[in-house]
């Protein structure tokens, strides 16, 4: 398989300044994103199909906070400067994409990180409807 171009070329300056990043990957995970860039498309209709909500866009852990509430854990947002309107379950993605990706949950706990927040979302759709 080969890379798309204009992807590669503008991936690689960001990360690296090098064109060679991408032989730094093993060729299993070369493959994976390759095979996911290809469903891009696909994948996009699949999301627009999707209940559309309101939508944070920047659920880093700088951005949300925890407070007891009358002996009840709520969560509180902040910094609401990307809100707009997304699927269902997209901020969640985006969290746990942002918080592996930038090294807040360690890759040996992310199975269980992701485990956790996926059933911790499915828990507030349930409460909340």
């Amino acid at each position: 398989m080969r890379c798309p171009g204009i992807f590669c070329r503008r991936f690689n300056a960001r990360k690296t300044g090098s064109i060679a990043v991408l032989g730094a990957f093993p060729a299993s995970t070369l493959e994976r994103f390759l095979a996911l860039y290809a469903d891009a498309k696909k994948l996009a209709e699949i999301l627009e199909s999707l209940p559309q909500t309101l939508c944070h866009n920047d659920t880093g852990r700088a951005n949300l906070f925890s407070q007891d509430k009358g002996g009840t854990e709520e969560t509180v947002a902040i910094d609401w400067s990307f809100v707009g309107i997304g699927a269902v379950g997209e901020d969640l993605g985006t969290m746990i994409g942002g918080h592996i990706a930038t090294g807040e949950i360690p890759i040996e706990s992310a199975g269980e990180y992701v485990y956790n927040s996926f059933e911790a979302y499915l828990s507030g759709l349930d409460d909340f409807g």
